[in-house]
């Protein structure tokens, strides 16, 4: 098998990608008219992005409101300390959540930041429970957005995706580190902001 980072995408994988995150139910037929191959040679390419990983799987995305479950909230999770062993023990019990749709370990003041899903106010509240009673949990802040403002799945267009893949370093050689200074004085350092 190819690793995903052994293979340089062209504009037809690009094209490729690009279609099949719009419509994942895109028979090869219709995907290689739309891309401009042969049917076998588009079967081919899609096979090997499947095999290299550059595609990791097949899903359907069903729409949280029509289901009942209409509200989202992110939430940042401190712990009592950054041990592997806490940082681990908190990650294995906090997948077994059913309402927590992703899960980040996160640089700055919050060790993890949660999205999770629920019905309405009454449902946070049993997540929350939930959640405060994981391994660990120091503190919890609960953000609850608006709505979104901006959402997108597939990843960049074809273009784009492929400039981004193909680089042959994954960072330029500089970066600059966002800074601030906290009221106590103390320094925190966060992500590294790239130009």
């Amino acid at each position: 098998m190819q690793k995903a980072q052994d293979h340089r995408l062209d504009e037809i994988d690009c094209s490729i990608l690009s279609a099949l995150q719009q419509n994942g139910k895109l028979s090869n037929v219709q995907l290689a008219k739309k891309v401009g191959l042969s049917e076998s040679a588009c079967l081919r390419r899609v096979k090997m992005l499947e095999d290299s990983g550059i595609i990791d799987r097949y899903i359907l995305l069903v729409d949280q409101k029509a289901v009942g479950i209409p509200g989202t909230v992110f939430v940042r999770i401190t712990l009592d300390g950054q041990q592997q062993s806490k940082l681990e023990a908190f990650e294995s019990r906090v997948v077994n959540i059913e309402e927590v749709m992703e899960c980040y370990l996160m640089s700055g003041d919050a060790d993890y930041i949660l999205r999770i899903i629920c019905r309405d106010n009454e449902d946070y509240k049993k997540v929350h429970t939930k959640l405060t009673n994981l391994p660990g949990v120091n503190a919890s802040i609960h953000l609850f957005p608006y709505g979104p403002s901006s959402e997108k799945l597939p990843y960049p267009s074809a273009s784009a995706a492929k400039s981004l893949i193909n680089k042959s370093k994954p960072y330029p050689s500089t970066a600059t580190f966002v800074a601030f200074t906290c009221p106590s004085g103390i320094n925190s350092l966060f992500f590294p902001f790239i130009p």
